[in-house]
Protein backbone atom coordinates (compact mmCIF):
# COMPACT_ATOMS: atom_id res chain seq x y z
CA UNK A 1 0.00 0.00 0.00
CA UNK A 2 1.67 3.19 -1.07
CA UNK A 3 2.70 5.26 1.72
CA UNK A 4 0.84 9.18 2.14
CA UNK A 5 4.37 10.66 2.03
CA UNK A 6 5.42 12.40 -1.47
CA UNK A 7 8.46 11.69 -3.30
CA UNK A 8 10.35 13.23 -5.08
CA UNK A 9 11.39 12.75 -8.38
CA UNK A 10 14.20 15.08 -9.67
CA UNK A 11 14.98 14.51 -13.47
CA UNK A 12 11.98 14.50 -15.43
CA UNK A 13 13.51 13.13 -18.81
CA UNK A 14 12.71 9.62 -20.40
CA UNK A 15 13.64 7.44 -17.54
CA UNK A 16 12.37 9.98 -15.20
CA UNK A 17 9.06 10.76 -16.30
CA UNK A 18 7.94 7.40 -16.61
CA UNK A 19 9.01 6.28 -12.87
CA UNK A 20 7.00 9.40 -11.73
CA UNK A 21 4.35 8.22 -14.28
CA UNK A 22 4.25 4.60 -12.29
CA UNK A 23 4.42 5.68 -9.13
CA UNK A 24 1.92 8.03 -9.17
CA UNK A 25 -0.34 5.05 -10.48
CA UNK A 26 0.48 3.28 -7.50
CA UNK A 27 -0.73 5.54 -5.51
CA UNK A 28 2.29 7.67 -4.31
CA UNK A 29 2.28 11.46 -4.58
CA UNK A 30 5.26 12.57 -6.78
CA UNK A 31 6.80 16.30 -7.02
CA UNK A 32 9.01 16.81 -9.53
CA UNK A 33 12.09 19.00 -10.82
CA UNK A 34 13.17 19.18 -14.47
CA UNK A 35 15.64 21.86 -15.93
CA UNK A 36 13.13 21.62 -18.80
CA UNK A 37 9.70 23.38 -18.16
CA UNK A 38 8.19 21.08 -20.52
CA UNK A 39 8.73 18.50 -18.24
CA UNK A 40 7.55 19.89 -15.04
CA UNK A 41 4.36 20.71 -16.59
CA UNK A 42 3.54 17.55 -18.00
CA UNK A 43 3.78 16.14 -14.35
CA UNK A 44 1.35 18.74 -13.42
CA UNK A 45 -1.35 17.61 -15.69
CA UNK A 46 -0.54 14.15 -15.00
CA UNK A 47 -1.80 15.09 -11.38
CA UNK A 48 2.16 15.41 -9.70
CA UNK A 49 3.41 18.89 -8.00
CA UNK A 50 5.68 20.54 -10.18
CA UNK A 51 8.79 22.42 -8.15
CA UNK A 52 10.42 25.36 -9.21
CA UNK A 53 14.21 23.55 -8.61
CA UNK A 54 15.92 20.55 -7.36
CA UNK A 55 15.89 22.51 -4.12
CA UNK A 56 12.14 22.66 -3.39
CA UNK A 57 11.60 19.44 -4.04
CA UNK A 58 14.00 18.04 -1.67
CA UNK A 59 12.75 21.09 0.96
CA UNK A 60 9.18 18.80 0.40
CA UNK A 61 10.28 15.50 -0.21
CA UNK A 62 12.48 13.13 2.44
CA UNK A 63 12.41 10.54 -0.09
CA UNK A 64 14.16 11.50 -3.51
CA UNK A 65 14.72 9.45 -7.00
CA UNK A 66 17.34 11.16 -9.28
CA UNK A 67 17.29 9.95 -13.05
CA UNK A 68 19.84 12.01 -14.64
CA UNK A 69 21.93 12.06 -17.61
CA UNK A 70 25.61 12.38 -16.15
CA UNK A 71 27.49 12.27 -12.86
CA UNK A 72 28.08 16.12 -13.64
CA UNK A 73 24.21 17.12 -13.40
CA UNK A 74 24.32 14.44 -10.37
CA UNK A 75 27.00 16.39 -8.53
CA UNK A 76 25.38 19.85 -9.33
CA UNK A 77 22.17 18.26 -7.84
CA UNK A 78 23.35 17.26 -5.11
CA UNK A 79 24.94 20.73 -4.73
CA UNK A 80 21.84 22.23 -4.72
CA UNK A 81 20.21 20.15 -2.22
CA UNK A 82 22.35 19.62 0.63
CA UNK A 83 21.34 22.46 2.40
CA UNK A 84 17.88 21.38 2.13
CA UNK A 85 17.68 17.96 2.63
CA UNK A 86 15.20 16.53 5.41
CA UNK A 87 16.64 14.62 8.61
CA UNK A 88 16.90 10.53 7.44
CA UNK A 89 16.18 11.57 3.99
CA UNK A 90 16.56 8.19 1.06
CA UNK A 91 17.93 8.97 -1.84
CA UNK A 92 17.84 6.17 -4.76
CA UNK A 93 19.95 7.54 -8.28
CA UNK A 94 19.17 5.87 -11.04
CA UNK A 95 21.97 8.12 -13.22
CA UNK A 96 24.86 6.05 -14.66
CA UNK A 97 27.23 7.49 -13.89
CA UNK A 98 31.26 6.92 -12.85
CA UNK A 99 30.95 4.24 -10.26
CA UNK A 100 33.93 6.44 -8.04
CA UNK A 101 32.05 9.52 -8.12
CA UNK A 102 28.68 8.09 -7.30
CA UNK A 103 30.21 6.76 -4.19
CA UNK A 104 31.56 10.05 -3.40
CA UNK A 105 28.28 11.35 -3.57
CA UNK A 106 27.19 8.63 -1.44
CA UNK A 107 29.70 9.36 1.15
CA UNK A 108 28.57 13.01 1.29
CA UNK A 109 25.01 12.40 1.67
CA UNK A 110 25.65 9.97 4.40
CA UNK A 111 27.94 12.83 6.22
CA UNK A 112 24.41 14.77 6.12
CA UNK A 113 22.61 11.39 7.56
CA UNK A 114 21.13 10.98 4.42
CA UNK A 115 21.00 7.10 3.10
CA UNK A 116 21.83 6.58 -0.68
CA UNK A 117 21.45 3.99 -3.19
CA UNK A 118 23.53 3.83 -6.92
CA UNK A 119 21.38 2.03 -8.68
CA UNK A 120 21.77 2.72 -12.59
CA UNK A 121 18.74 0.84 -14.56
CA UNK A 122 19.35 -0.85 -17.67
CA UNK A 123 16.99 -1.20 -20.13
CA UNK A 124 14.95 1.61 -21.79
CA UNK A 125 11.81 4.30 -21.03
CA UNK A 126 9.49 2.16 -23.45
CA UNK A 127 10.74 -1.34 -21.10
CA UNK A 128 10.05 0.99 -17.89
CA UNK A 129 6.82 1.91 -19.39
CA UNK A 130 5.12 -1.48 -19.82
CA UNK A 131 6.66 -2.88 -16.53
CA UNK A 132 9.38 -4.86 -18.65
CA UNK A 133 9.23 -7.78 -15.99
CA UNK A 134 9.64 -5.25 -13.06
CA UNK A 135 7.53 -3.00 -10.97
CA UNK A 136 7.57 -0.09 -8.94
Amino acid sequence: MPSSEKIGVIGLGLMGGVLAERLRAAGFAVAGYDIVPDKREYLARAGGEAAGSAREVAEKCGRLLFSLLTTNQAEAVLEEILPALQPGAVIIDTTTGSPERMAAIGERLEAQGAAYLDAPLAGSSAQAQRRGGWRC
